[in-house]
């Protein structure tokens, strides 16, 4: 595993020098006379306004991975707030696989799991991999600029090896498991010996793990995977969850007794405030021992 995260290192040095190369303005042979310096221009998008950090220096991560583009958009500072609370309740744990989902669909869980991801690969230190286990309807690919097979369920089904799966980003630090082929029984798949077998592998080698699953309430994926992390997000959206979705989901929680972490409240901003994340997590309880959510 070692050598592999050392091999795609290498690879996506290479690659950053072949994109600086390729951009890089082409320098006149000579030039007949010094011209007129001209005058200074702030860095920005040419209307005076400097971003926090500039699209461009990862164009193929969508924009809307804001724990990537822009460090200092409340979004960012919000998400900066959530690894806080995660780092704080899993201090005890080396490794921290989180599972991320929601009641329904279109309560913002992909994006809360690629922006996490982002925020949490921050720390240069920290070894960062998001598994896209939504095998189903997957999305992380598009958003990373990534290639969706070989991926998470090809392993699965003997069809690649690990290797072949995790594929760099222009973060450093953080690498992305994608869907791969869709296959006709996700949850055969994700509750098989040889999706245990993965987490623990992957565990000896990232510190934390931020896995997308499909909507708590549609299908069993998320609860069969979170068997075997260390804790549970539930994201709801403000406005639009109904509150009916999230009672279900807390009693199958807690009927379940899933190690539960906490809940995102998204797109609290539009109603409340300026941020567009609220979370509420479990401080007083390992969240083994966690007893379900409570709203």
């Amino acid at each position: 595993m070692a050598r592999m995260l050392d091999a795609l290192e290498r690879a996506r040095k290479e690659r950053e020098q072949k994109l600086e190369t390729d951009t890089a303005p082409a320098q006149p042979e000579a030039a007949a006379a010094d011209p007129a310096p001209a005058a200074a221009t702030p860095p920005g998008n040419g209307n005076g306004n400097t971003p926090s950090r500039a699209a461009a220096f990862h164009p193929e991560i969508d924009e809307r991975v804001v724990g990537v583009h822009d460090l200092q958009s409340p979004v960012t500072e919000q998400i900066r707030l959530i690894r806080t609370n995660l780092e704080s309740v899993l201090a005890d744990y080396h490794s921290r696989s989180i599972v991320v989902t929601s009641p329904g669909v279109g309560d913002g869980k992909t994006m809360v799991s690629a922006n996490l991801a982002g925020v949490l690969a921050d720390d240069p230190a920290t070894k960062v991999l998001l598994i896209d286990a939504d095998l189903r309807g997957p999305v992380q690919h598009k958003l990373f600029g990534l290639r969706q097979t070989p991926g998470l369920a090809d392993y699965l089904q003997g069809r690649a090896t690990i290797e072949q799966t995790i594929q760099m980003t222009s973060l450093p630090n953080l690498h992305v498991i994608t869907a791969g082929h869709l296959p006709p029984k996700p949850p055969v798949l994700l509750g098989s010996e040889w999706m245990q077998a993965l987490l623990g592998e992957l565990q000896k080698t990232y510190h934390w793990i931020v896995i997308d699953t499909p909507p708590l309430l549609a299908v069993t994926d998320a609860t069969v995977v979170a068997r075997e992390c260390v804790g549970l997000i539930l994201v709801v959206r403000m406005g639009k969850t109904p509150r009916t979705l999230i009672e279900r989901a807390q009693g199958m929680l807690a009927e379940m007794r899933l190690p539960v972490l906490g809940c995102i409240l998204n797109d609290f901003a539009s109603q409340q405030r300026s941020d567009h994340y609220y979370y509420r997590y479990y401080k007083d309880k390992d969240p083994r021992e966690a007893d379900g959510f409570r709203a």
